[in-house]
Order: C-alpha cells, then sequence, then structure tokens
C-alpha cells in the first residue's frame, strides 16, 4: 500500500511539471530537457531506441532505481 502511495504521488508531481509552461523541453526526438521541481536545474530525459522505456538522469532515477516524475 505504501508503495502505491509513492508511485500515485510520483505520477501526480509529474503531471504538475508537464502541465506548467515552459517545463520541458524538446531538443531530438527521444532527447528532453525537463525542469526540477524543486527549481535547481534540468534533467535529461532519453527514450530508449532498441528497447522500451526511459532514462533519467536524476538521482531517484540514477541512484535510488527507481521510476521517476521526468519520465
Amino acid at each position: 500500500m505504501a508503495f502505491d502511495m509513492v508511485l500515485l504521488s510520483r505520477e501526480e508531481r509529474g503531471k504538475a511539471i508537464a502541465e506548467k509552461p515552459n517545463q520541458i523541453m524538446r531538443l531530438e526526438e527521444r532527447f528532453y530537457k525537463v525542469n526540477s521541481q524543486s527549481g535547481h536545474g534540468m534533467y535529461n530525459v532519453i527514450k530508449r531506441k532498441e528497447s522500451t522505456g526511459w532514462l533519467c538522469d536524476c538521482p531517484d532515477f540514477v541512484h535510488r532505481k527507481v521510476q521517476c516524475k521526468h519520465v
């Protein structure tokens, strides 16, 4: 149950980022820059070419190995 709440919360925070103007910049077909919700920079988000899924260089994705709100 707690995991579902964390996942939903990340999803809701991701939607909040997407709903604000100028938060996501598409630079190439599969490459995006996404503003940090805390306002401390931007993250690189990449759609994988040969497999399904996304990559992000935020701490949640890289260090905690969890689906982040940026993807």
